[in-house]
């Protein structure tokens, strides 16, 4: 493998530069008058070893980039062969239905490792330069997760993808947008079930949300959310609720009027539509979250004037 293409291609081009400067001078100084007898001669000889120079380095730039090139093909190559059979098993799904024996499907722990591997190299090309003649991790990324595939095929891969995710490698915001909107498609009915991350679906998204990509995951679980209904759109809330869940302190007559008004105050006066569902979910999450430890909790621990503020708001909001 070529290492350190970029590197060893930015000192060639200082080195160019270098050389290429000097020329300038020298071609400034040869059309300058007065000349003493074989100056001129000398100067020209300046030049012609100049671009004898630059000659040679753009040589070797275009031959370091042949090598990269045949380099990237053939990692490209490889890939394409392991996306062409995608190897998955059928995992149970932890805690909740273990008895009842339902599973989803992962893809096999050799496939995961071998198509991260190269998925790296094709990463640390694109984010190195700009060609249109070398395949990217974002290229890659983009035409396998626009293909036909089985759902099986479809929600392992899925999975898969927002695993590479949680690990931050340079992609583009549109591919990473992507990869959320193709998980959230491939959401089913076993996911978002139970308080804590539980599904491989549940537990991938989650990574994601604490990685560098957690903005542009929160936005796009929120729009789904908005977009759906029915069962897509409880599940979508209640997976876009474990990144709160997880950091959020319960509710308690100590903290209500801090946690809670806020909330109520943004659900009421927010311009955004999305700044008032996400006040919605997140006052959901308020109220279910005390229930994980006190089953028989009431709403009605709340200090009376915040009670009836809430009751009152929520009443309006179900009627709009």
């Amino acid at each position: 493998m070529l290492k350190n293409y970029q590197e060893q291609t930015n000192n060639l081009e200082e080195i160019k530069n270098k050389w290429d400067k000097r020329r300038l001078f020298y071609e400034g100084e040869l059309v300058k008058f007065n000349h003493r007898p074989g100056e001129k001669f000398q100067l020209q000889q300046e030049i012609d070893e100049c671009k004898e120079k630059i000659e040679g380095i753009e040589q070797k730039i275009k031959l370091l980039r042949q090598k990269k090139l045949q380099e990237n093909t053939l990692i490209w190559q490889r890939l394409s062969q392991e996306m062409e059979y995608i190897p998955f098993q059928d995992k149970p799904i932890e805690e909740v239905f273990v008895a009842n024996k339902i599973t989803e499907p992962v893809v096999t722990s050799q496939w995961h490792d071998s198509v991260i591997l190269w998925l790296s190299k094709l990463t640390q090309e694109g984010s190195q330069q700009e060609d249109l003649e070398f395949v990217t991790a974002d290229n890659a990324m983009d035409r396998w997760l626009r293909r036909d595939r089985s759902p099986k095929e479809a929600r392992a891969l899925a999975v898969f993808f927002l695993e590479y995710l949680a690990e931050e490698p340079p992609l583009k915001d549109e591919t990473v947008d992507l990869v959320l909107k193709t998980a959230i498609k491939n959401l089913n009915e076993y996911d978002g079930r139970t308080s804590k991350p539980n599904t491989q679906m549940d537990k991938t998204f989650h990574k994601v949300m604490q990685s560098c990509f957690a903005q542009q995951c929160h936005h796009q679980l929120l729009q789904g959310y908005i977009q759906t209904t029915g069962e897509s759109r409880r599940v979508i809330g209640c997976i876009f609720l474990y990144e709160i869940a997880t950091n959020s302190e319960v509710l308690n007559t100590d903290n209500a009027n801090r946690k809670l008004n806020p909330l109520l105050e943004q659900l009421t006066t927010a311009d955004l539509v999305e700044e008032r569902v996400e006040a919605g979910l997140r006052l959901v999450e308020e109220f279910f979250h005390p229930h994980i430890y006190n089953i028989h909790l009431r709403i009605d621990f709340l200090p009376n004037e915040l009670l009836h503020r809430v009751i009152k708001i929520l009443f309006r909001v179900i009627r709009t």
